[in-house]
């Protein structure tokens, strides 16, 4: 499972995009689109040229496809991430040459447990991480704190 831009959740095996704040409010996409998102997640930051989208999205059938096809797939791709709150334009279009994304990317691992931050954005000096880590201690140090605190409050009100 990825988190794309901390708004939205991309479940690859369900093809489907569905929006954290509203967890009712989810896209079902295509194959080919779903396909198309995974190859550019996978090489975020990286261009993917059109001849290799082709081939990711429609398998042994993308010499059947025309450019258009392709590109209305692009254009339902980035007006779901715009319908889920991802605001400007996260998949880049470089003319004559491929697509690319751009985004945050958080990779998630449910099978195992198991949270890892996956390819940060450019420029990114792993501030999110140490944010993450401060924010969990935090947490694990005010939770007690609270508990302490409610149930001393209730056994003053007795």
């Amino acid at each position: 499972m990825k988190i794309i831009e901390e708004k939205v959740i991309f479940i690859s095996n369900e093809s489907i995009l569905k929006s954290l704040k509203d967890s009712s409010f989810s896209k079902k996409i295509s194959t080919p689109c779903c396909r198309i998102l995974n190859a550019l997640i996978l090489n975020e930051g990286e261009m993917i040229k059109y001849e290799q989208l082709y081939k990711i999205g429609w398998g042994e059938n993308h010499m059947r496809i025309k450019p258009n096809t392709l590109y209305q797939n692009i254009s339902i791709l980035r007006r779901t991430f715009e319908d889920l709150g991802v605001e400007g334009k996260i998949i880049k279009t470089h003319p004559r040459s491929g697509i690319s994304i751009d985004c945050k990317i958080d990779t998630y691992d449910l099978g195992n447990d198991i949270y890892s931050r996956n390819r940060s954005p450019p420029n990114n000096t792993g501030k999110n991480k140490v944010n993450l880590v401060k924010e969990l201690i935090v947490f694990m140090c005010t939770t007690p704190l609270l508990i302490f605190l409610n149930l001393m409050r209730d056994n003053i009100k007795e």
